[in-house]
């Protein structure tokens, strides 16, 4: 860097300045975005997250239910006559 900020004349040393950054013109190379458009067919469907909800609400009252313990069991259980 030194070498390129000094440059010798006939009558001694001289700083300069570096040279400009040249950007040559050109034009851009990079592609147009387009907007996606979605069809109506995959619209939200409503039903698919009921569908979910009560799925998910069953499998929490069923792990819940394991742990209560039944009123009665086969062994305590009287036949009718």
């Amino acid at each position: 860097m030194a070498k390129e900020s000094v440059k010798r004349c006939s009558w001694g040393w001289m700083e300069t300045a570096p040279p400009p950054i040249v950007h040559p013109e050109k034009p851009s190379t990079s592609p147009l975005l387009e907007t996606i458009v979605e069809d109506a067919a995959e619209e939200y469907d409503d039903s698919d997250s009921r569908i979910l909800l009560y799925i998910s609400q069953f499998l929490h009252i069923s792990k819940h239910l394991r742990n209560v313990p039944l009123p009665f069991t086969r062994a305590t259980m009287v036949p009718l006559s």
